[in-house]
């Protein structure tokens, strides 16, 4: 693994190791530019881990975090004034990248990274992120990609993709340009982490009773889902991701997050210690 190094050292600097992905995916060609944001002690060290990854610093500027109101994430803004910054946002490219000396990315910085156009208009015309958790779990049945699950992130470190949010799970454009990075994701990861990766992208999330559950391990057979309560299932609070004002009503429903991989579901079960349980449910 190429990039077993870069991984290490950034989980040293507490830096998510997810990151991995969007630094590998620029130093090796996959995409022109990428950006980090981290936490403002961590700046210097995160420079020397870039430019050991074959990547120049094009610029950086200092951030302030603030906690989102409306989900389980933050936003970052420009400081004013005497404000102290408590992260940072540093621009690179790969060493071979010739760039325009004049070269500004904080202009239009969606559009430099590659995101596409449909998820950049979305995320810069928000002033939260509760519309994002919003579309991601109530989108009037759509087919969401496990492509570009970012829900797994509820449950499990890695995502095989740059750390960006989508318009919506359906969005083809960003299931396309998932696919380019994840396609060097054997110069980073054990074939242990990418099968246990692929476990959570892949697993059902059902929510109830307030709470989302995922369930790595089930199985689907003749459009039944069975899901199987063990020592991998886990949950969350759904008051934790998403603020309650965006919440459909949900009293005493089964609601079962309708991935591609799980579309054809006709029947639920619920499988724990044996015994098989049906459970009445809709796909949202």
């Amino acid at each position: 693994m190429k990039y077993l190094n870069l991984k290490e050292s950034l989980s040293e600097c507490e830096i998510n190791p997810r990151f991995s992905i969007d630094i590998a995916s620029v130093a090796e060609g996959v995409r022109d530019f990428g950006l980090l944001h981290i936490e403002i002690y961590q700046k210097e060290k995160t420079i020397e881990i870039l430019q050991r990854t074959n990547c120049n610093i094009i610029n950086f500027r200092d951030l302030k975090f603030t906690k989102d109101l409306e989900s389980r994430e933050g936003m970052l803004y420009d400081i004013t004034g005497c404000e102290k910054p408590t992260h940072c946002e540093i621009w690179y490219c790969s060493i071979n990248k010739k760039i325009d000396p004049n070269f500004d990315p904080f202009i239009n910085p969606g559009e430099f990274l590659g995101y596409p156009k449909c998820c950049v208009s979305k995320y810069e015309s928000t002033s939260g992120m509760g519309l994002f958790y919003k579309e991601y779990l109530f989108s009037d049945n759509k087919i969401r990609y496990n492509e570009i699950n970012r829900l797994c992130t509820l449950f499990f470190p890695n995502l095989f993709m740059p750390d960006f949010f989508p318009c919506s799970l359906s969005c083809e454009e960003a299931k396309e340009f998932s696919l380019k990075t994840q396609s060097i994701i054997n110069l980073i990861y054990t074939k242990e982490e990418i099968k246990e990766t692929y476990r959570y992208k892949l697993a059902p999330i059902l929510l109830t009773s307030e709470k989302l559950y995922c369930f790595p391990n089930f199985k689907l057979e003749n459009q039944r889902l069975t899901l199987i309560v063990d020592n991998l299932t886990q949950f969350v609070n759904l008051r934790s991701v998403l603020d309650t004002k965006y919440w459909p009503s949900i009293d005493g429903k089964n609601l079962l997050v309708n991935f591609k991989n799980i579309e054809n579901t006709e029947k639920l079960f619920i499988e724990s210690n044996g015994i098989v349980e049906e459970l009445k449910f809709e796909l949202i």
